[in-house]
């Protein structure tokens, strides 16, 4: 009887490493460089890490795949996913109240929302007629908002676009 023999080769080396870096009480201090023990000892080495932080993703890999229920739905540099999903600028402000949603989406420069929480997030085109309808909604009474924030968008946001839900760790 022959007995068959299976040999897999893997090159170039993969190294698998878990999230290790972000404490859990904060994700976003996470320390940087990379520990050593990670550092591929050659540019032949591919690690392959896993995460749930979108900005440790962001700042540590050279190519993201984003997973929603065990599926890669998007393949590419984080750079490459943001600029393919937004070429917005991301506001985003936590409203005391119910804020008008349809006023929002309406606003200039604004090409869509997204709501999670009760907290909107508008992304637009045009940040300073945005920003001038945001207030123009203040002073006509029919928005309250407190710590306002300008951003460019991030992994977070295409994870948001693509699986309609933030990850949580």
């Amino acid at each position: 009887m022959r007995r068959a023999t299976r040999l897999t080769a893997v090159w170039p080396p993969v190294a698998a490493q878990p999230a290790p870096f972000c404490p859990s009480s904060s994700p976003s201090q996470f320390p940087l460089p990379i520990p050593w023990s990670v550092t591929p000892l050659d540019s032949w080495t591919t690690v392959l890490f896993t995460t749930h932080y979108m900005e440790e993703a962001e700042q540590l890999c050279d190519r993201v795949a984003v997973m929603d229920h065990g599926r890669i739905i998007a393949l590419d540099t984080p750079e490459a996913l943001i600029n393919r999903h937004f070429q917005e600028t991301a506001i985003e402000f936590v409203p005391l109240g119910e804020p008008p949603h349809e006023r929002l989406t309406a606003l200039p420069g604004v090409t869509q929302m997204i709501l999670e929480d009760g907290h909107p997030t508008l992304y637009s085109t045009d940040v300073p007629r945005t920003m001038a309808g945001l207030f123009e909604l203040v002073t006509e009474g029919r928005l309250a908002f407190k710590d306002m924030t300008v951003r460019r968008a991030t992994l977070e946001d295409v994870f948001l676009k693509l699986t309609g839900r933030r990850i949580r760790a």
